[in-house]
């Protein structure tokens, strides 16, 4: 029941809003009104809303945005007038999405910065293994102790010291090249979601411009 007395909003047999019901001297701006008393809907309903969402009404009406049309002070509307409130239902249904999205945004902004910070990581380690590696080649096979350090870099070939070195700082710099493959899908992926969150929130807001 409306404040107005009025029993106007039909429901589908699954108890969801699916039209209204024009009373007796009712017009897109006290369809609105109601519709907004009522708090059935999750935003705050517009006439323009209205009429959109049933443009074959008001097809004598020059400027639909502007309430003052004088089109709108004919009989647009009949009392027992069953009419859709389809942008209506759309428009919350697009705000139920945006919420899903911003959750989505909020999650890969998790990840970008996750996966971030993994790459600084690698990235990191794989340039103390080099220093490792500069080290132990300077110390070993330059200068007088070349020829000690060929016999050491003999023995540690057999070791595999320096090639498990190199092997590791590859694992690194991989590990790191994987991480930025991944990070550039994630910053489409966020594009992707931005893109369409814009698209939504333009519906949502194109009647209150």
């Amino acid at each position: 029941m409306s404040p107005f007395g009025f029993q106007d909003p039909i429901y589908g047999k699954d108890g969801k809003l699916i039209g209204y019901r024009v009373e007796a001297g009712q017009g897109p701006s006290q369809i609105a009104e109601d519709l907004n008393s009522l708090g059935i809907v999750n935003h705050e309903v517009n006439f323009q809303e209205i009429v959109a969402s049933n443009p074959e009404k008001f097809t004598n009406v020059e400027n639909t945005s502007d309430i003052n049309d004088p089109g709108f002070r004919e009989l647009n509307l009949n009392e027992g007038d069953e009419i859709s409130l389809s942008e209506v239902l759309q428009i919350d249904s697009n705000i139920e999405d945006l919420e899903v999205i911003d959750n989505a945004i909020t999650k890969v902004d998790s990840e970008i910065a996750e996966v971030t910070s993994d790459i600084a990581k690698q990235e990191g380690k794989a340039d103390s293994v080099q220093k490792n590696i500069d080290i132990f080649t300077k110390t070993n096979l330059s200068g007088s102790a070349k020829s000690l350090g060929d016999h050491f870099a003999r023995i540690s070939e057999s070791w595999g010291l320096l090639p498990r070195m190199e092997k590791n700082k590859n694992e690194f710099k991989s590990n790191a090249e994987k991480g930025k493959s991944r990070l550039s899908n994630l910053e489409g992926h966020k594009k992707s979601l931005t893109e369409t969150r814009q698209i939504l929130d333009d519906n949502i807001n194109k009647y209150n411009k």
